[in-house]
């Protein structure tokens, strides 16, 4: 990096740039291609010393910022332009909102307290954004510091008026908490929420916490805390450029043009530097002369010709011409990879962690055309080179390469040969086990909700009615309160807890509630278990089919498929890294894969699949991939053609898009083995299509296929590898998985500059779709209209012209002409149309990353994971996607429907396919599960006691029965539960009790006592009672202890041999004497017996 910088430095015309600017002038500089304007502002911003403000269009603010930060800068402060239009009646708090206030936080700081310079990357539109004064924005700033005097309801009162929003528990930025002494605060300043202890009126302790596992991380001494939300400017305003210091440096891509005069005058007090690609010759203005890397990847150009042979063929032409070249990688191994690749075309590069001195001579004055457009030096420059031929590869990631004749180099960036993004960069985010757990871990069902249909093992469904805190034998205790049918109420002791469970099964109509003293639950059980038993032996009997199987073994990877994984345009995540290892192991075994990969929309299932496929190939298997839309295999078809563009791979696509002809003549190429991978809809498993080699079958979205397709897939799964992709599984495959008899892969992080999608479920509003369209093309973007009838989608199209008469509009649905469709499809795609009007077609896994707004019509007629698919079309780049799912009140009239509209809006966050998943199956019932047969029992029991007794019954076939835990009694009549003023949230306590429950060892709970005293403060006597309780019932269990019980001075414990009576001394512990004499229990029990011995 710092020799690309000391070349441009050393420069004339940098050097000229440099003394204009000195003398206060604004320069104009042209001939700047593809990064080397980035590289150009790090040269100006090292030369001078001064604050940077980069102008840029709003689409390459991220990349810009990135450029920079690969550069070497740590101070990039980004600045979007607003994303809600005027009078827009929005929430206020979005990620956008959050970064332009801590931008603004960061400046005012920087401002009045004279720190080190920094660097904006911000757009024409924001620069000229109404902004508070900078002296009132900087008086809603607050900076609190560990020993501050304050009062816990002035902060409170303080969060409040600054748009923060109280929540029980801290998940999103612009939320804060209070728990006792306790705020926890998520400013837009930090990247982790603040976790602010106070001790009466001053701050005691500062500590960052992981919002994940809510635990604290780090302390801190102080934190900066501005308002979540943006105020209005009023009649006294400024503009961004009022915020930086004078005389800093502000860089403008051109075209640019001031709507107000304010930026104009604000200039005058900066160093301004307005910059152009295009080279020009006219006086005064500044020409580098850069020009573009010819070969760079033009994704709709149809360009599939093999990328890494035009690569070293115009290294060789550089080379001719005696022009270094300079290749940027990605990441090392990628580098690393590059050189192996080059030797084999006789080149050798150097690879070094910095770059070499480039030999460089005197700018020529003008540049000359060569083929193909490319511009380059005079040849006058050639032989000026004494080390020709040179090739340097480097480690840095910048976006766009560019040609310096002046200096005779070809800087060239990788990832644009080969048609890819950029790589995305993980945080590392705690997760908890997820991925190893799996959905169990993310379903919501560790609390139960007052009114939820729940589930005791031993009396049958009721329903929660909350938390009662009742004395109990002189003690008072938190239980857990059932209500049954005809008003009686069980109240279930926290050592119980373990026998209820949230019911899952059909809630319209709701399960009949069960009869305290009936033995009717109890008939229902006995019935259900028998069913199950049966039930498990089938499944018994699949699971050996499954293993007996002879399948395919693969072999390991080959050369090339190191090389196409290199290829990959992001870093994988470990998630994503499992699962493609996890894939690989099972092709590679000789039975036949049954895997399910479950992830999130866009979280890279494609990849996977795609390595899968590129696997079977390369071993001389084909492969097939099943799309249930022509839309989605087309889309497909595209992505895996760029992706094995550089490999003698063929691949064909059968659809409905394909004519009679075309169609014969696939089926003839794919029968004679002359297609490698072949992707198409439901016309690939007729029986016209033959493979002579098939090896692995991929099915995208499963869930999406009908009875006959499912029954073809049961026949080829007796001998091809099947790899299933799903965002949110059907039950049967996400509960088949947790029982052996089918495997399961969960990718579970998102890409990190996904943000998590607004959205809003409400009555149709015609206003809202106007606001919701308008502010999408402000932003250039796009917007999907879902409206599911076809006989009334002209009704809407008349509608939106009206409403939005700018908008382009474009209709689509599945009985149009197909080559219509197509082109329509193909037009929205190169953003020929504004707003997509169609049916649900959109919700199959397209990939359109330039639409982020969707709205959804009549969504009551929606399945919930229907609903869930189509909001995940959008979402796909850096900008804040906004769903809208409008409903008509007049239709939405049952339970079950208003609970589909709030689970929807409630899943807001990224990573909830499987949770959705879960409620989806709440909802509409769990009647797929296990068959027909199966779904009386899970309705008349619920899922989780069904499965559990599957469970049960799986492993008692197999000579495994599972062992019953002693769950001890205790009753040693002391106050031990979670007050209400220490944790105030009923679902929180519910949460933390079940947790206290699953605690399995004395370690667990010293780590939950710690836990308990950081995210609520110091613990009250009876939390610490509690905390004692847990330890005594663990020790009992361990013990073989039924029981504990105190009586009048002395302590009882109960075992199925014998019992132990202790006398308690006078003054001492209740708690300490339990714990002493369950821990000497085992030593108790031998002298017994020993005693015995000696008097037998």
């Amino acid at each position: 990096m710092n020799n690309i910088i000391s070349l441009l430095k050393d420069r004339a015309q940098f050097k000229a740039l440099s003394k204009i600017m000195g003398s206060g002038s604004a320069v104009r500089i042209s001939g700047m291609w593809g990064s080397s304007g980035s590289c150009l502002a790090a040269a100006l911003k090292e030369k001078t010393g001064r604050s940077l403000v980069i102008v840029v269009p709003e689409e390459e603010i991220e990349e810009v910022s990135l450029d920079l930060a690969a550069l070497g800068f740590d101070d990039i402060l980004l600045f979007p332009q607003k994303e809600v239009l005027e009078n827009e009646n929005l929430p206020e708090y979005s990620e956008i909102t959050s970064r332009r206030i801590s931008t603004l936080a960061a400046l005012s700081e920087k401002t009045f307290s004279a720190k080190n310079s920094f660097t904006i990357v911000t757009s024409p539109k924001a620069i000229q954004e109404k902004l508070p004064r900078v002296g009132t924005f900087a008086g809603t700033v607050r900076k609190f510091s560990l020993g501050e005097k304050i009062s816990r309801e002035d902060l409170i009162k303080y969060l409040s008026g600054s748009g923060y929003v109280r929540s029980p528990q801290v998940m999103f930025s612009g939320d804060f908490s209070v728990r006792g002494g306790i705020i926890d605060v998520c400013a837009a300043s930090r990247e982790k929420p603040v976790r602010i202890e106070m001790l009466g009126d001053e701050i005691v302790s500062l500590r960052e916490f992981d919002i994940e596992t809510q635990t604290s991380v780090r302390k801190i001494s102080e934190i900066i805390i501005p308002p979540a939300a943006e105020t209005q400017p009023g009649d006294e305003w400024q503009i961004l450029l009022d915020y930086i210091p004078q005389d800093s440096t502000v860089m403008i891509h051109e075209p640019f043009s001031a709507d107000s005069g304010g930026v104009s005058q604000a200039l005058k007090n900066h160093r301004a530097v307005y910059l152009n690609r295009s080279a020009s010759d006219e006086p005064g203005v500044i020409n580098f002369n850069m020009q573009p890397v010819p070969l760079v990847y033009q994704p709709d150009s149809g360009y599939k010709e093999n990328r890494i042979s035009s690569l070293i063929s115009e290294i060789k032409n550089f080379h001719k011409i005696n022009c270094s070249v300079l290749l940027l990688a990605e990441y090392r191994g990628q580098a690393e990879r590059m050189v192996e690749l080059l030797k084999e075309y006789d080149i050798i590069a150097g690879l070094s962690p910095h770059l070499n001195p480039l030999p460089h001579t005197t700018p020529p004055s003008q540049s000359s055309p060569i083929e193909g457009g490319r511009r380059i030096r005079n040849n006058e420059v050639n032989g000026a080179r004494k080390n020709k031929e040179e090739t340097i590869i480097n480690v840095l990631d910048i976006s766009h390469g560019w040609v310096d004749p002046g200096c005779g180099i070809a800087v060239i960036v990788l990832k644009e040969i080969f048609g890819v993004s950029r790589v995305r960069k993980h945080k590392n985010i705690s997760r908890k086990d997820f991925l190893a757990k799996g959905w169990s871990d993310s379903e919501p069902a560790d609390s139960f909700l007052r009114g939820d249909y729940i589930v005791h093992i031993n009396y049958g469904i009721g329903l929660f009615g909350g938390m009662k805190t009742i004395p109990v034998e002189g003690s008072m205790q938190d239980l857990f309160m059932v209500e049954y049918a005809e008003g009686n109420k069980l109240y279930v002791p926290l050592e119980q807890m373990n026998l209820l469970q949230r019911y899952i099964g059909r809630l319209d109509p709701p399960p009949p509630l069960n009869h305290l003293g009936s033995t009717r639950w109890q008939n229902i059980r006995k019935r259900t278990k028998e069913s199950v038993r049966e039930y498990a032996k089938e499944l018994l009997e699949l699971y050996a089919w499954r293993k007996s199987l002879q399948g395919y073994s693969f072999s390991k990877d080959s050369h090339w498929q190191q090389e196409f994984e290199m290829d990959f345009p992001y870093e994988e995540t470990a998630d994503q890294l499992r699962t493609i290892q996890e894939v690989k192991d099972d092709m590679e075994k000789d039975v036949p894969m049954d895997r399910v990969v479950c992830g999130d929309v866009g979280y890279g299932k494609t990849e996977v699949a795609m390595r899968a496929a590129f696997k079977s190939v390369t071993d001389g298997k084909q492969a097939a991939i099943l799309v249930p839309t022509t839309i989605l295999a087309e889309q497909h078809f595209q992505t895996f053609s760029e992706r094995m563009a550089p490999y003698p791979v063929r691949i064909g696509m059968l659809s409905r898009f394909n004519s009679g002809e075309e169609q014969e003549k696939i089926l003839k190429e794919i029968s004679e083995g002359k297609i490698d991978i072949v992707i198409g809809t439901h016309r690939l498993i007729q029986s016209d299509v033959k493979f002579p080699n098939l090896g692995l079958l991929v099915v995208d979205e499963e869930q999406r296929f009908g009875v006959a397709q499912k029954e073809y897939l049961k026949k080829v799964k007796k001998n091809v590898d099947v790899l299933s992709l799903s965002a949110t599984p059907i039950p049967r495959t996400l509960y088949m998985s947790v029982h052996g008899v089918r495997d399961m892969s969960i990718i579970g992080t998102p890409p990190p500059e996904r943000l998590s999608i607004k959205t809003f479920v409400t009555e149709f509003s015609p206003q809202a779709v106007r606001t919701a369209i308008l502010r999408e093309m402000e932003r250039k973007g796009q917007v999907f209209y879902v409206h599911n009838r076809i006989r009334t989608i002209d009704v809407h199209l008349r509608n939106l012209q009206n409403l939005v008469p700018d908008a382009r509009i474009a209709v689509a649905h599945g009985q149009m002409d197909e080559e219509k469709l197509e082109q329509i499809m193909l037009k929205f795609l190169s953003r020929e149309y504004d707003v997509l009007l169609s049916t649900d077609i959109v919700g199959a896994g397209l990939d359109i990353a330039n639409a982020n707004t969707i709205i959804v019509t009549d969504c009551q007629d929606f399945g919930l994971a229907q609903l869930y698919q189509l909001r995940g079309r959008v979402g796909r780049t850096g900008h804040q996607a906004y769903a809208y799912i409008f409903y008509n009140p007049a239709k939405v009239a049952t339970e079950s429907a208003r609970r589909r509209l709030k689970a929807v809006s409630e899943f807001v966050q990224l990573g909830s396919g499987l949770r959705l998943a879960m409620r989806d199956l709440e909802i509409r019932g769990a009647g797929n599960l296990l068959g027909k047969e199966q779904h009386g029992h899970i309705q008349r029991v619920g899922l989780e006691l069904y499965c559990k007794m599957l469970e049960d019954a799986v492993s008692e076939l197999k000579g495994e029965p599972a062992e019953e835990e002693i769950e001890p009694v205790l009753n040693l009549k002391i106050d031990a539960f979670l007050p209400d003023e220490y944790i105030g949230s009923s679902e929180q306590k519910t949460v933390l009790y079940k947790r206290m429950v699953c605690a399995r060892n004395l370690e667990e709970i010293n780590d939950f006592r710690n836990e308990m005293k950081d995210r609520y403060g110091e613990p009250p006597k009876q939390v610490l009672r509690l905390m004692e309780l847990l330890e005594i019932r663990i020790l009992a269990r361990n013990a073989g202890v039924k029981s504990v019980e105190l009586k009048e001075n002395y302590i009882l414990f109960t075992t199925d041999a014998e019992n132990f009576k202790f006398e308690i001394p006078r003054n001492s512990n209740t708690l300490d004497q339990a714990k002493k004499h369950l821990l000497a229990l085992p030593r108790t029990v031998k002298n017994r017996s020993d005693a015995k011995k000696n008097q037998s």
